[in-house]
Order: C-alpha cells, then sequence, then structure tokens
C-alpha cells in the first residue's frame, strides 16, 4: 500500500497491516482521488477520516495538501499502526487529531466542542456487516460537522443501500466488485 500522489507520494505504508483491517486499495484509493479531484481542491481542507484503518484516506488527502485530518476508529490496534504510519510520514502533530471511539459517539463527541468543528471532506468506511453509512450521515447533519458544500466519501458494500434524504445530492457512484463507492455533497444543513 502506498501514498497516490502529493507530499508523500510514492511512499509505501509500513508493513505490518494489522488483520482485520479492510484497506482500501491502491487502485480504489486512486480511483477515489481522480473522481474528488473533480469536485474538490484539497488545499487547507479540514478532514474527517471516519473508521479510519490504516488512515491511509486521510494521510492520502494530507498529502494533497488538506490542512487537518481527524481520524476516528474504535480499534486500537488500528489507532497504534495509524500513529505508526503518522510518524513515518513525519506528519506534524498540528496536522491531525485522533480519536478512538466508536463512530457514533465520536461524532456526537465532535458535534458538542466549541467551538464547533467543521469537516468540508468526510471518508467514510465502516464495516461493511455494520450498515452505519446512513446512521453517519445523519449524525454529521444532526451535530453540523458538515456544511453546504461539504463532500464525503462513502465507501460501502453492494447490499448497504444511502437514503436519498433532502440534504444531501450524490456525485458519483462506482462499483468495484463487491464494493460501492459514492460521492455525496451536502446540499443543507
Amino acid at each position: 500500500m502506498r501514498i497516490i500522489s502529493g507530499k508523500y507520494g510514492g511512499r509505501h505504508l509500513p508493513k505490518g497491516v494489522p488483520s482485520g483491517i479492510r484497506p482500501t486499495t491502491d487502485s480504489s484509493r486512486e480511483a477515489i482521488f481522480n473522481i474528488l479531484q473533480n469536485f474538490t481542491d484539497f488545499n487547507s481542507l479540514q478532514v474527517l477520516d471516519i473508521c479510519s484503518g490504516t488512515g491511509a484516506l486521510g494521510i492520502e488527502a494530507l498529502s494533497r495538501g488538506a490542512e487537518h485530518c481527524n481520524f476516528i476508529d474504535k480499534s486500537k490496534i488500528s489507532i497504534e499502526y495509524l500513529k505508526n504510519c503518522l510518524d513515518y510520514f513525519k506528519i506534524p502533530n498540528e496536522n491531525y487529531s485522533i480519536i478512538c471511539k466508536d463512530a457514533l459517539r465520536a461524532l456526537k463527541e465532535l458535534g458538542s466542542k466549541e467551538p464547533l468543528p467543521q469537516f468540508d471532506l468526510v471518508f467514510t468506511d465502516p464495516p461493511y456487516k455494520e450498515f452505519l453509512n446512513n446512521k453517519i450521515i445523519h449524525d454529521l447533519i444532526q451535530t453540523k460537522l458538515v456544511h453546504i458544500g461539504t463532500i464525503l466519501m462513502a465507501e460501502h458494500s453492494i447490499h448497504e443501500i444511502i437514503d436519498k434524504v433532502h440534504s444531501i445530492k450524490f456525485l458519483s457512484n462506482k462499483r468495484y466488485g463487491e464494493t460501492i463507492i459514492e460521492i455525496i455533497e451536502f446540499t443543507g444543513i
């Protein structure tokens, strides 16, 4: 696994991805970022990487110029690997935050902070069997962690369907085997 482009482009993530983590493949990540560059400029973005696993999506965004990434994952093993990756790439501490909690609890916690953080780009890649994307989208809207124009990339199984709610607009939908990658824009909060 490697970072595709930007400051850390071409560098591989450290070996030893813990078992049980389902990292987004290089080819899928490259496709995601090729699609995203049609909808956003990565410079100075505030990014939220939910169910971050290895953190490759958030690190890729930082590599391309994002200002800050909040990583959320409930697995202590994933968080330890993520910290190793951040150290390996020498990403400054002020460019990221890490929350080791269940995604929905972490969103509620972020939503109660003063000042309220707002994110320009959100990645969500929860375990496929948990069907969490609709709850995550709902909570992002309820907590006002997103704004009009925020872009969300949701990775999920072909068996999960994201609800067409009034506050979102579907920009892109690609299928890769058993995986669907959807790019969504928040249009109302």
